[in-house]
């Protein structure tokens, strides 16, 4: 019990020290806390606005975080959120120790997992990302275990768990077919094993007719959600040259960012790497010449680090929604060189390199049944990405695959004792710092605009007069198809007389300013309240 409970006390210590609390929106999370708001004060699930994700079960679990405190609040949705992130670890662990791996080596692996940037700042929200996370990791433990005992009880679990993630996301379905194709590779050939796959294959048109067909026309909900499925396919048959290019740029890309997030697992890997030649001569200069050439060619076609992801920007999380950052580009917030970010793309794909060489190199260490298991699970992956990035690709999307490549590479993973550790767990400490100290600037300047819209109400400035940044218009004036045009956000904007910023914008005029703490520049800033000049 010592590794899950030093877990949960830094998990919880962490939470403090960034302080979760605070009424207002982050990221889309609106758009999936407008229901709970709804079901809260008028008893009813009512939705605004259009989307992908099923959040069925988010809706659900948001409304029994809040019930609690006999209210709506997003700081309650948060801390509904912080607890699924929390029982993620844990779960992590239990999982990993069930594979066999020592206390040690799953401790670390689990540490890595929570400091990783994307987990820890996604928990601080009421997005899917966190959520969905714990029930695929959860359907996979209890699969894994069904691989291994054949019982009735352990595939209804990890079934259950399944249908849980569809319900919240659309790509939890996936598991099941997966499941069913899992099983009919293995030898076995017997009625029970015709059985299972059939009853897999109806469980999947069954969750999935039950939830399009009954669940969200009874709710009456139904208008409200992309059909995301039929444009896949069509656009697979219409485009598949194009679709083809899509996914092998999405997951070049995929694969540099597990190399980032993995990167403080490296010096943990040493030993093996070393026991497999991986530093032999031709081997470092293949891998640094390679990657080279290929951050060369990124280079060349414009596709460099963070990749305009969702999460990650420049040397920051969580996304800057507001105008004069996000839709003017205006350099109003810090910003690291160039150079580092070049630097931290570069050792992520030497990373990802090593990494992916010793998994080739240490597969025969492996029992069969553990390579079948880990072979479905990159062949899960795999089929994840391919669907859910085939319109847009967002750095959190591949949360499970980050999750995925640490269980993957457990096996290797090597602690030393005495001084050594101190060196080894360096990185770790770094990338953990990241984490804590730009989730917690992310929620402290949404604290400021907190303070500058409230100050604005009082001041009679209506939302309809403003930009507010794309949480703030979306959360309260949402309306069917906004204005686009050239300088204007592409959120819900009826005028932008007065805008809140990170810094000046032309023809714009300081009416009012509100200051935070940047803790990863160590220094005093301020959002400002802008009113056009007339």
């Amino acid at each position: 019990m010592k590794y899950p409970l030093l877990l949960t006390t830094i998990w919880l210590l962490l939470v403090l020290l960034v302080n979760p609390m605070g009424n207002f929106p982050l990221n889309d999370d609106w758009q999936y806390a407008y229901p709970v708001k709804q079901w809260i004060e008028t008893g009813q699930i009512v939705m605004q606005g259009r989307f992908a994700p099923n959040i069925i079960l988010q809706v659900v679990w948001g409304y029994l975080s809040c019930l609690p405190f006999g209210g709506f609040d997003f700081s309650y949705l948060r801390i509904g959120v912080l607890i699924i992130g929390g029982a993620t670890i844990w779960l992590f662990y239990t999982w990993l120790k069930e594979q066999e791996i020592s206390d040690k080596n799953s401790f670390i692996v689990s540490l890595s997992l929570l400091c990783s940037p994307l987990f820890f700042n996604l928990s601080f929200s009421f997005m899917t990302d966190v959520p969905f996370l714990f029930l695929v990791l959860l359907s996979l433990r209890y699969f894994f275990k069904y691989t291994e005992e054949g019982t009735l009880r352990t595939l209804g679990l990890a079934v259950m768990a399944a249908i849980s993630a569809y319900f919240i996301r659309q790509p939890g379905l996936l598991l099941l077919p997966a499941y069913a194709a899992f099983i009919f590779l293995q030898k076995e050939n017997n009625g029970n094993k015709w059985l299972t796959i059939g009853l897999l294959f109806a469980l999947t048109l069954g969750a999935y007719w039950g939830l399009e067909e009954g669940i969200k026309p009874g709710l009456g909900i139904a208008e409200h959600y992309i059909p995301v499925s039929n444009l896949y396919f069509s656009e697979l048959l219409q485009h598949p040259t194009s679709v083809l290019f899509t996914w092998l740029s999405r997951f070049l890309k995929t694969y540099i960012y597990l190399g980032i997030f993995a990167f403080p697992l490296l010096p943990f890997l040493v030993d093996s790497m070393r026991r497999s030649r991986l530093f032999s001569l031709p081997y470092i200069s293949s891998i640094l010449l390679g990657n080279l050439l290929l951050i060369g060619l990124l280079h060349a076609i414009g596709k460099t680090f963070p990749f305009g992801g969702n999460m990650w920007f420049n040397w920051g999380i969580g996304p800057e929604l507001l105008k004069d950052v996000y839709t003017l580009g205006l350099p109003n917030s810090p910003q690291v060189s160039v150079v580092l970010l070049y630097m931290i793309q570069y050792l992520g794909q030497i990373s990802i390199s090593l990494i992916s060489l010793l998994l080739i190199k240490r597969w025969n260490d492996l029992s069969q049944p553990k390579k079948y298991r880990y072979i479905g699970l990159i062949l899960f992956n795999l089929l994840y990405l391919a669907v859910i990035s085939i319109f847009s690709y967002f750095d959190r999307y591949i949360l499970l695959c980050i999750a995925s490549t640490f269980f993957i590479v457990a096996p290797w993973i090597s602690v030393p004792s005495g001084r050594r550790i101190s060196l080894y767990v360096l990185p770790l400490l770094c990338m953990g710092y990241f984490s804590f100290f730009a989730t917690k600037d992310y929620l402290n300047w949404n604290r400021a605009r907190l303070q500058a819209f409230q100050w604005m109400q009082q001041e009679g400035i209506k939302i309809t007069q403003m930009d507010a940044g794309y949480e703030y218009n979306g959360w309260y004036n949402y309306h069917e198809q906004p204005i686009q045009e050239e300088g204007r956000s592409f959120w819900w904007i009826t005028a932008d007389e007065y805008l809140i910023t990170f810094g000046p914008v032309e023809k714009y005029s300081i009416i009012q300013s509100f200051p935070y703490y940047r803790y990863l520049w160590w220094k005093k800033d301020k959002l400002l309240v802008l009113q056009k000049e007339r």
